[in-house]
């Protein structure tokens, strides 16, 4: 009787170690078919102005900043790109979509309110709300320069 019973918790060893490597190349498979989705829009997007159906045109920016969460927390972050409608930022991981705050930017004479529409990893797209006369004044100032 004890053989069968190890024999069984051999078995379910086994079955356990077959899940958890099923696991590993589910999510391995799930981050590359992000990456793959990610890839396509963008290859597609610039590829010709007629596919592009941004309201705003991006402007790359990589730019220290900093984000002030309505919860009180202070994230270090890098503004990838911007746009008069919203911006691209790195380094948002621990954030979530629908969150609000104000993001502070050198270039920005003043901070501005965001909500975050979604977050990937440690990339977020957000959108500006309220006040916009910040942003737009810095891309009328890089525009001139």
């Amino acid at each position: 009787m004890s053989g069968r019973n190890r024999e069984v918790a051999q078995e379910a060893a086994q079955a356990d170690s077959y899940a958890h490597e099923v696991l590993d190349y589910t999510q391995g498979l799930d981050t590359s078919v992000r990456d793959l989705r990610a890839a396509i829009v963008r290859i597609v997007r610039s590829s010709t102005a007629d596919v592009d159906r941004r309201l705003f045109a991006r402007e790359d920016a990589d730019i220290a900043c900093r984000i002030e969460t309505e919860d009180g927390r202070s994230i270090d972050a890098t503004l990838v790109d911007v746009s008069t409608g919203g911006a691209r930022l790195a380094g948002t991981a621990g954030l979530h979509a629908g969150q609000h705050g104000m993001l502070h930017a050198a270039p920005l004479r003043a901070p501005i309110a965001i909500r975050l529409l979604a977050v990937d990893g440690d990339t977020a797209r957000a959108t500006f709300e309220g006040d916009t006369a910040p942003i737009l004044e810095w891309l009328e100032r890089r525009e001139a320069a």
